[in-house]
């Protein structure tokens, strides 16, 4: 898997890449990375929110999280796609796509359990964590 850290001093198309093997290698950067400092320096540079992504394969198997907001108490926008069963043609049943699931406002443990889940291939938690919000 591929991890991408935006911070706020990047433009929009820079990042820091490096490669994870596991859930907890993903989950030490999200709880090394400083939101607070990222978020309060993105505030004043208006240029990109800090932004921390996981990628499987692009563009259809990938998950991210991005902070905004106060930085004393951060929320995050995040999309995440996998493939997966989507509904079929008119409502009508299910069939092979690619999932696509958007969240306008989680909490710090919620993007958290994001990155979590996508990174254990947890499907079906995820897909409720992203219709709970």
């Amino acid at each position: 898997m591929e991890l991408n850290l935006q911070y706020s001093h990047h433009n929009i198309n820079e990042s820091e890449s490096r490669t994870v093997n596991s859930s907890e290698e993903v989950l030490r950067a999200f709880d090394d990375f400083d939101w607070f400092s990222e978020i309060t320096r993105a505030n004043q540079l208006q240029r990109v929110s800090p932004t921390i992504s996981l990628i499987v394969e692009r563009p259809n198997n990938l998950v991210w999280v991005s902070g905004f907001s106060d930085p004393n108490n951060p929320e995050f926008v995040s999309n995440c796609r996998f493939p997966g069963e989507v509904p079929g043609i008119f409502g009508f049943g299910t069939r092979q796509g690619v999932v696509d699931l958007h969240a306008n406002s989680f909490s710090l443990s919620q993007a958290r359990r994001a990155l979590e889940l996508f990174s254990n291939n947890a499907h079906s938690e995820i897909r409720s964590l992203y219709r709970n919000v």
